[in-house]
């Protein structure tokens, strides 16, 4: 966590020392598709790597973007194949517009397509995040976290990320179970989740275990 290139120098591995899958998810459907990454030791925050805010409840969101993972085709010191980070910016269509072209489309998941003129393909970026902005400040808020999607990105294509306010009771639920719940500090539009020695990552309920969506 907490780089742009594999290679980075600020480069930061955590153990992993839970995953909390969703009792809901099921893979015939993606509904439920997410987890919490418990991690055994605490983060620290810096220029590289800050908390992000997580909202109440859902609206639409006219400044987003997600990140995405790029081959550069060079390789580092140790042969290894090296991966820059990038983000693409999303236009998030509304739920009622998203079931007219998507048939598995539940209440949990959000719906949203590539700008037009935005590089980028949204193809292998599962657990990538949504990260929207209020015009006008600076705070971020993690909307989404990417899912599935059929040529996703594309106009007519859109892209399914999981709504992360609907699992905000959830996240509260089983951090408490853990002896560390995360406190909810009041905003307008949004939430806060924070706690002092016990780091928690949003991913997938069975996909890739990754940092991708952590800046």
């Amino acid at each position: 966590m907490g780089i742009r290139r594999f290679s980075d120098v600020h480069l930061e591995r955590k153990q992993v020392q839970k995953i909390i899958i969703h009792k809901d998810y099921t893979p015939s459907h993606l509904d439920s598709d997410l987890s919490l990454l418990l991690l055994a030791t605490p983060v620290q925050f810096n220029n590289f790597k800050m908390p992000i805010c997580l909202q109440k409840e859902e609206s639409i969101w006219d400044r987003c973007w997600m990140a995405e993972w790029v081959a550069a085709y060079e390789y580092d010191q140790h042969d290894n194949l090296n991966m820059y980070l990038q983000k693409l910016r999303l236009m998030q269509i509304s739920w009622r517009e998203c079931s007219k072209r998507v048939d598995q489309l539940s209440r949990n998941m959000v719906c949203a397509w590539k700008e037009p003129g935005t590089k980028g393909n949204c193809q292998g970026d599962s657990g990538a995040p949504m990260v929207c902005t209020i015009h006008g400040t600076q705070k971020l808020f993690q909307v989404g976290v990417f899912s599935w999607g059929i040529r996703s990105g594309f106009r007519g294509r859109p892209g399914m990320f999981v709504s992360v306010a609907q699992f905000i009771p959830w996240i509260q639920e089983e951090t408490e179970k853990e002896g560390k719940a995360y406190i909810i500090s009041g905003a307008w539009r949004s939430s806060l989740l924070h706690v002092p020695w016990y780091p928690l990552l949003l991913g997938l309920g069975f996909s890739n275990v990754a940092f991708y969506h952590v800046y």
